[in-house]
């Protein structure tokens, strides 16, 4: 049932590419950093689907996360600011874990 799901969400966001460069025509939207970026993630995962689900790419999955993180923080200013701390935090973590 997972996959069915998973199936259906991927259509869902293959429609919504579609209707998206339609709207804003092919040049425009892989300009945009948001359009472009789900754009990509789409794209990887229709690759993925058509590969199987045990293909290299399975290890790109979490991107979709960040797809919906990304399309949340658009919508709810507080989120874009809790994660906006979170990267920089990250960040700052890179240089401590360069201590060891």
């Amino acid at each position: 049932i997972l996959e069915a799901f998973e199936l259906a969400f991927l259509w869902a966001f293959v429609a919504e590419m579609i209707v998206m460069m339609a709207a804003l025509g092919p040049r425009r939207y892989w300009l945009s950093p948001a359009t472009a970026f789900d754009g990509a993630i789409v794209i990887i995962s229709c690759v993925q689907e058509a590969m199987g689900t045990s293909g290299p790419l399975t290890a790109l999955r979490t991107l979709r996360l960040l797809r919906v993180l990304n399309k949340l923080a658009g919508r709810w200013p507080s989120f874009r600011v809790l994660l906006k701390a979170m990267v920089k935090t990250g960040y700052s973590l890179n240089y401590w874990l360069g201590l060891f």
